[in-house]
């Protein structure tokens, strides 16, 4: 009761944070979860309550039911509860299968935002051995065919969500061979939000790799599920889909057509987030094209729409492909104004990929306002975060700025970033245009034979920008 709650405070054995919440001492955490271990019903009154926390935010949504902040205050929490029910999961009936794959799907939307991917592969890993080996025991799902379906749909689900955390990491050959056994288990049952999800993974994942045939064909199957099961929402998140893929392969025209198709779909029921989201898109592509001002306008619409509903994950975004659009026409204060912003907002989310390749961006800035050295200490501030991460995507951007820093001065370890980027799987399609621009401009000789695809082929690169001192 709030009696019980204020008179322990006056004890001073529990004490208000900034948030208004309240924190135990480390001393009675320490006894009140031992406690929670050795009493079943408080931890099965502690799990579900903070499965239910995670499981009915909505990370999309313009008006979520709990600020961010509330689940970065919980996760210790949420961690906690979700690892119990991995414990009842076997045995129990207690725990709803569908409702803990909700709140796993939701789990990795949140590590996703706070680029938490490596604890978020390692974490869903305790979940596929505890389901893996439940799945195949015999003695267990003998008689009950309906039961197996839906603990290998939990499994699927599961190994999906480990899946989409490779690709943030750049590992898509893990991705997709994720994908394709997630999809495997997801096959006999009704998870067809996972199922469509896995499509669009693989789609993605073939686009990377140069495969268009397989990546469209990807799609194909995902938007058949979508015809046959799926909501309006996600008919609307189909045409979004089809517009990246369109893009990313380099079809600006269809590309803009599908925009075109998805923002009307999206304004037809006035859905904030989905509008945004393809003004920011189509925005980019407008950039890719070399028609920065029209980027420009639609990036300054997607902000002002951010700004009507306080998304700050949107805004850092925004800001950093306005800055981009400023860096091009050569408004160069306003660029530096729009990453500082970025950077800033991107800290304030914990999106520590984020801040490695707008600090990147905000070097190139400097570079073209002729502070050199202000650029290097940015480029080496960046090259830290991206290696801390051990994400090849994030490195392979930040090699990209070290390149046309070095470019300046003739330098050969340009070729040599330049090389990499163009190579690695890693890479996305907008990089490696940047990266071809570069070398169709300066006249660069660059070796593309070579296939590149791990970490370790960049590590040597790594080691040599770091030990580089400013001149």
């Amino acid at each position: 009761s709030a009696r019980t709650l204020l008179r322990l405070v006056n004890r001073s054995l529990l004490r208000t944070t900034a948030l208004g919440r309240f924190s135990m001492l480390e001393v009675i955490r320490q006894y009140a979860a031992e406690q929670l271990i050795d009493t079943d019903h408080i931890a099965h009154a502690h799990c579900e309550y903070y499965l239910a926390l995670i499981r009915e935010q909505n990370f999309r949504s313009d008006a979520p039911e709990i600020p961010l902040s509330t689940v970065d205050a919980d996760i210790d929490n949420i961690r906690s509860a979700w690892r119990y029910a991995l414990k009842l999961a076997p045995t129990e009936a207690a725990l709803n299968l569908k409702e803990f794959v909700s709140a796993s799907n939701q789990l990795n939307f949140y590590l996703d935002l706070r680029a938490r991917f490596r604890e978020g592969i390692s974490l869903f890993q305790e979940g596929i051995d505890v389901f893996r080996q439940d799945v195949f025991r015999q003695d267990v799902f003998r008689q009950d065919t309906l039961k197996q379906t839906s603990h290998k749909a939990t499994l699927g689900a599961l190994v999906l969500n480990q899946a989409l955390l490779y690709r943030w990491i750049g590992d898509l050959d893990t991705t997709a061979e994720l994908a394709t056994r997630a999809l495997s288990l997801l096959a006999e049952s009704d998870d067809y939000i996972n199922q469509i999800a896995a499509y669009y993974s693989l789609s993605d994942c073939a686009e990377q790799a140069g495969d268009s045939e397989a990546a469209r064909h990807h799609l194909h199957n995902a938007g058949k599920l979508v015809g046959t099961h799926g909501t309006a929402q996600q008919q609307r998140a189909l045409l979004k889909e089809r517009a990246l893929l369109e893009h990313n392969l380099g079809n600006f025209e269809l590309a803009q057509s599908l925009y075109a198709e998805a923002l009307h779909a999206y304004q037809r029921v006035n859905d904030q987030i989905g509008i945004t989201e393809i003004f920011n898109h189509w925005g980019q592509l407008k950039l890719e094209q070399g028609d920065a001002r029209n980027a420009q306008t639609m990036l300054e619409q997607a902000l002002t729409l951010i700004h009507s509903y306080g998304d700050d994950a949107y805004a850092y975004m925004c800001h950093a492909d306005l800055g981009a659009c400023a860096l091009a026409l050569g408004e160069l204060d306003r660029a530096e104004t729009h990453y500082v912003q970025a950077i800033r907002l991107a800290q304030q989310n914990k999106s520590a990929t984020n801040v490695a390749d707008y600090t990147a961006d905000y070097a190139r800035v400097k570079l073209a306002q002729g502070q050199p050295r202000a650029a290097f200490e940015l480029l080496q501030q960046s090259l830290r975060s991206a290696w801390q991460l051990h994400n090849s995507s994030t490195l392979l951007y930040v090699f990209l700025a070290w390149a046309e820093y070095f470019l300046q001065d003739g330098e050969p370890l340009a070729n040599a970033l330049v090389s990499c980027v163009v190579q690695h799987q890693a890479s996305s399609k907008s990089v490696k245009r940047r990266a071809h621009n570069l070398i169709a401009r300066h006249g660069l000789e660059v070796d593309e034979t070579t296939t590149l695809s791990d970490l370790e082929c960049l590590a040597p690169h790594v080691t040599q920008l770091a030990s580089l001192s400013v001149t």
